[in-house]
């Protein structure tokens, strides 16, 4: 989830879409937990009672908390996530199969990243302030570079190209406001761009597992 800063007119514009992707969250884990809790033990274990317990608690906390410490709170539990879904991965990986096993290994890892470089960009354009980019810059050129590293392995999926040219077109004007400062990118103009990227990336990946025996086999089940 991205939240912007405290300034009030921004914070009041992207309010919806706080919400719209906490009640999305939300689903998700529920969905999760209804659906698989039967027979996947990682959906039972101390570790995924753990990640419902922090969601729970920051769900309650996260207006008071700073915009750093509020984005990082929830980098932690999506990365808790991820590894969730790399283990169902690996346990299902003889009906996910080679391709679809190894685009849960990386895509979701590079939502996030693309998720994190949304909101810093945002945070660094909406202060209008080069100290604050250069305050935050270490971390957007990491997050940058492992989203190239993703890229460049997952690169050869031919079916995806456009996709793949589009977010490293995106990647690479992410790397010239780093190297050059520039921060008169419109804030809702770079928020909306990202989202759509963002989106894209989630469309595919959907697109990837739609036909795969697990998924088919998970709505027959649950017709």
């Amino acid at each position: 989830m991205v939240i912007i800063n405290d300034n009030r007119e921004l914070a009041d514009e992207f309010t919806q879409d706080i919400y719209n992707i906490e009640r999305e969250i939300q689903y998700s884990l529920n969905n999760m937990q209804d659906n698989y809790s039967a027979y996947q033990r990682v959906i039972k274990d101390d570790q995924w009672q753990a990640l419902l317990h922090k969601w729970s608690s920051l769900k309650a906390s996260w207006k008071d908390l700073d915009f750093i410490s509020n984005l990082f709170a929830h980098n932690e539990i999506i990365n808790e996530i991820i590894n969730i879904i790399q283990k169902l991965a690996d346990s299902e990986r003889v009906r996910l199969g080679k391709e679809n096993r190894q685009l849960l290994l990386h895509w979701p890892k590079m939502l996030e990243h693309l998720g994190i470089l949304r909101a810093l960009g945002v945070y660094a354009l909406s202060s209008q302030s080069s100290n604050t980019l250069m305050n935050i810059s270490l971390t957007m050129s990491e997050h940058k570079t492992r989203a190239m590293q993703i890229l460049s392995h997952e690169s050869s999926k031919a079916n995806n190209q456009p996709l793949f040219h589009n977010t490293e077109s995106v990647l690479r004007q992410i790397d010239d406001m780093l190297v050059n400062g520039d921060l008169n990118n419109s804030v809702k103009s770079f928020y909306n761009d990202m989202t759509l990227l963002i989106d894209d990336w989630f469309a595919s990946l959907h697109q990837n597992l739609e036909s795969t025996d697990l998924v088919q086999q998970h709505k027959i089940n649950h017709r």
